[in-house]
């Protein structure tokens, strides 16, 4: 997937697509407008390069919202195509929640 192909498919306003529950609570992924794309990006790279020393591992994830019970990032990764919640302290891989952007955004 290249970036281009992420940017096409992002919504032109914000999107809420309902994530699986968590303890009977109802949990939403807030997709980023394509207009805020370069901007997420922008920030997400210079959290990388200050504090974190995995910025190889990060490199082929790019934000395009976030998950609106703990504040994660949503990501998708160009490698695999799939969409995640990843930590936002931790930059870690919390959670698959799509195989693709595609799927993803069809709901």
């Amino acid at each position: 997937m290249t970036i281009e192909q992420v940017m096409a498919m992002l919504p032109v306003e914000e999107e809420e697509i309902r994530l699986t529950d968590v303890d009977g609570l109802p949990r939403y992924a807030c997709v980023h407008p394509v207009d805020l794309f370069e901007e997420s990006q922008a920030i997400f790279r210079s959290i990388i390069e200050v504090e974190h020393h995995q910025a190889d591992r990060l490199k082929s994830w790019y934000i395009i919202g976030y998950e609106d019970m703990d504040g994660d990032l949503l990501c998708v990764d160009l490698v695999t195509s799939e969409v995640m919640v990843v930590g936002h302290e931790t930059l870690e891989r919390e959670e698959v929640v799509a195989p693709s952007l595609t799927q993803f955004l069809q709901g």
